[in-house]
């Protein structure tokens, strides 16, 4: 069960390299002319819970959904036969999840269409007199249906990708996909239009200061303290809650073996098209902010364009191999035995606050990261689940703790703090608008060093285990 909190703004072609997002394996599809190798890494998820970097406005209202991948588990490691076409069948939850997306995705014109009606009604019922005031808003209402056809063939394009033989078995929409009816119902067509701020903020050109915010400082940091060397072999980066992927192609495309880990269906789409599917930069114009009618200086700012992606994916400097994304909980995913000192650094950015239990998060971050290895974490904690007792009926675990009591825990699992700052940052923001969520966000770099000293537990936690 996946949780959408109302909290704030934050909340290729076949001569290209293919990037597949693969559940119970890792994925790595690279096509060269009529070459074509795939490498399977295993990843045992056995649950679906929590949700890697999903925000959203504060006048969005919470829902309640399920869109987690569940995957049944491989029976082999290296066993491709064990992904092909009989083992892809999907379970009645896993198909209903995936049915609630796609008819989200499918619905998106119709919901706006919805939207654009009753802004019509409420303008009709004024006086004459007060309509002819407000003569330019046929022509907005007009310029908001243009803008969402445009993004509805974007999603259109998406879906219809994914009913193709070339779609990774996990993200394969079968043909016979339910129609759950869920309309134009809040929730799932909210996290539709999530989709669209997310793109401008990964894949467009007026996400580039956003992306210098965040982006920016763990790129830096990350060539700083763990470089990769020419001729030697690529250093093992894990992105958790990698979203549309953006960062983890920054970091693939200077020198690394860069993995992703998402969790959202929503996302695994959009990033897997993105990656995979667009053929040039620039290639799709969309509208993302015509959903957004309030707090706008000029109607031009909520009808204005984007272009994604402002770069190609596929045309990146990236080695053979060196990009993958694997879908999944992160808790689930790198818990596991074979995961243990596999990776020379972790980033995580507006990442760790998704936690149910932070002290996993953490534990699991260090065991997984190799003698030496770097944590690098840039965010808030808006902990995801912290209300969730206000709008879901199970009994959902949330540890909120401070960030001083995240660096003491940090410690106890032998991560040395090397650096730590505040950084101002925005997520998924429209710059246009006359509201602006800015976060004063922990920016830290952590090095896994056994050789610490243990932290002393607390007098108070010592009484308490007494």
């Amino acid at each position: 069960i996946l949780p959408w909190r109302a909290q704030q703004d934050r909340l290729g072609k076949p001569e290209a390299q293919h990037f597949f997002a693969a559940g119970c394996a890792v994925v790595q599809r690279t096509r060269l002319v009529a070459v074509e190798t795939i490498e399977f890494i295993k990843c045992d998820m056995d649950s679906n819970h929590g949700d890697p970097n999903e925000y959203f406005p504060d006048d969005q209202q919470p829902v309640n959904d399920l869109d987690a991948p569940s995957f049944p588990e491989p029976t082999s490691n290296k066993d491709q036969d064990a992904y092909g076409p009989e083992s892809s069948s999907m379970d009645p939850e896993e198909r209903k999840a995936l049915s609630k997306i796609v008819n989200a995705y499918r619905s998106y014109g119709a919901c706006t269409e919805a939207d654009v009606a009753r802004w019509e009604y409420n303008f009709n019922r004024l006086p004459q007199a007060h309509r002819a005031l407000l003569h330019d808003q046929p022509a907005k209402f007009a310029g908001v249906r243009a803008g969402a056809l445009e993004n509805e063939k974007f999603f259109q394009a998406l879906i219809a990708e994914f009913h193709g033989e070339h779609a990774p078995s996990h993200l394969k929409i079968p043909d016979e996909v339910d129609e759950v009816g869920s309309g134009c119902g809040g929730g799932d067509i909210e996290k539709v239009r999530y989709v669209l701020k997310n793109l401008v903020r990964d894949w467009a050109a007026e996400g580039a200061a956003e992306r210098a915010q965040s982006h920016g400082p763990l790129l830096e940091e990350l060539q700083r303290v763990i470089p990769a060397k020419k001729g030697l072999d690529p250093p093992q980066v894990l992105v958790p809650g990698a979203g549309l992927a953006r960062l983890c192609v920054e970091i693939a495309s200077r020198g690394y073996a860069a993995q992703g880990n998402e969790f959202s269906y929503f996302m695994l789409l959009c990033s897997s098209y993105i990656l995979n599917c667009t053929e040039f930069a620039d290639q799709w114009t969309l509208h993302p902010w015509i959903h957004s009618s309030c707090n706008n200086v000029s109607d031009a700012d909520m009808l204005r364009a984007v272009q994604v992606p402002d770069i190609l994916p596929s045309g990146q400097p990236i080695l053979p191999g060196c990009l993958s994304m694997c879908a999944g909980d992160f808790v689930d995913v790198y818990r596991t035995k074979d995961q243990i000192c596999s990776w020379d650094a972790v980033v995580t950015c507006f990442f760790i606050d998704t936690a149910h239990n932070i002290v996993e998060y953490l534990e699991i971050i260090s065991q997984i990261l190799r003698e030496g290895g770097a944590w690098i974490n840039l965010g808030p904690l808006l902990y995801h689940w912290a209300d969730s007792h206000t709008y879901m009926s199970s009994d959902e675990l949330s540890i909120e703790v401070s960030q001083e009591t995240v660096e003491r825990v940090a410690a106890h699992f032998k991560l040395r703090m090397v650096r730590s700052e505040s950084r101002d940052c925005v997520y998924t923001s429209n710059s246009k608008s006359m509201m602006q969520t800015l976060y004063h966000c922990a920016f830290w770099t952590m090095i896994k060093d056994s050789s610490m000293e243990d932290v002393p537990l607390d007098a108070t936690m010592h009484a308490s285990a007494k």
